[in-house]
């Protein structure tokens, strides 16, 4: 929490700075990291303003790798507030994005948000084969969902493995 306290006044400091200098870019990661540092002081309400504001200016500028860091950070912050189905578009959306862009590591980072996500759902007794099914939308490698695999029975996580397979699963189209 210490750290946090610090680097709020620093954010706001460089947001003050990018806003000076015309740099819309840097004002919107400086808006998502202060999201970030409301969420973890447990400010959600302020967290999504800035979490909000941060994505508008992503899509205003273009700015898609951005916009997928924000809609990462959103489902986070949505998860929290027990917004699963919110959650959930927010990681298809950053997922679909960072296809487009071929980041694979955070592909990766959000494929692994979404078997967390979908472990939880499915722990808080909601109905989640509707976001199973969604899946079959997104081109989602064996590659990717095996390295997820590899990950979660390393730590001897029962429950993610069998959302994992769903993924899996549901990552190919179904045979006619």
């Amino acid at each position: 929490m210490e750290d946090i306290d610090a680097a709020m006044p620093l954010l706001m400091e460089s947001l003050t700075i990018k806003k000076e200098i015309g740099e819309p870019r840097g004002v919107a990661s400086c808006l998502r990291q202060i999201g970030i540092g409301c969420y973890k002081s447990g400010d959600l309400l302020q967290a999504e303003t800035y979490l909000i504001d941060a994505l508008s200016l992503n899509r205003e500028t273009n700015d898609l790798f951005g916009e997928a860091n924000t809609l990462l950070s959103m489902a986070q912050l949505e998860r929290e507030q027990g917004r699963y189905a919110s959650a959930w578009e927010s990681l298809q959306s950053s997922l679909r994005i960072q296809q487009r862009l071929n980041t694979r590591l955070m592909a990766e980072e959000t494929l692994d948000q979404m078997s967390q996500l979908l472990t939880e759902w499915q722990q808080n007794g909601e109905d989640f084969q509707k976001a199973i099914g969604t899946l079959r939308t997104l081109s989602v490698s064996e590659e990717q969902i095996a390295m997820l695999t590899d990950k979660y029975a390393a730590i001897g996580s029962t429950g993610a493995l069998e959302h994992i397979r769903l993924l899996l699963a549901a990552s190919k189209p179904p045979e006619d």
